[in-house]
């Protein structure tokens, strides 16, 4: 018999930026909804795959629009990211210098 291990999985932050988007799923967002609409009788996973089907049948132009705001939801995303760990890194100084300060008044 094998040993299995369980993985613990890390609890995500909740102040943490929302991750990037890719070209893919911000098509799928703008799409989902009316292709929902003209063809209500198909499931999740069948949206799914007319979805990615049309995607790939964009033309370049088209696809570049998309590709445009992916990449600036991307820039968005390194923004919030850097903004965030540096709040987290002064409030870990925050912590150490106040552990510090009250270990010394001991």
């Amino acid at each position: 018999k094998k040993a299995t291990t369980k993985k613990i999985k890390r609890k995500k932050d909740p102040n943490a930026p929302k991750n990037k988007k890719t070209a893919y799923i911000l098509y799928s967002t703008a799409i989902r909804s009316q292709l929902k609409e003209e063809n209500p009788e198909l499931s999740f996973g069948q949206l799914g795959k007319l979805i990615g089907q049309k995607y790939k049948q964009l033309s370049g132009e088209e696809k570049a629009k998309y590709e445009k705001m992916a990449a600036e939801d991307k820039l968005r995303y390194e923004r919030e990211m850097k903004a965030y760990k540096n709040k987290a890194e002064a409030a870990a100084a925050a912590a150490s210098a106040q552990a510090d300060s009250d270990s010394d008044s001991l």
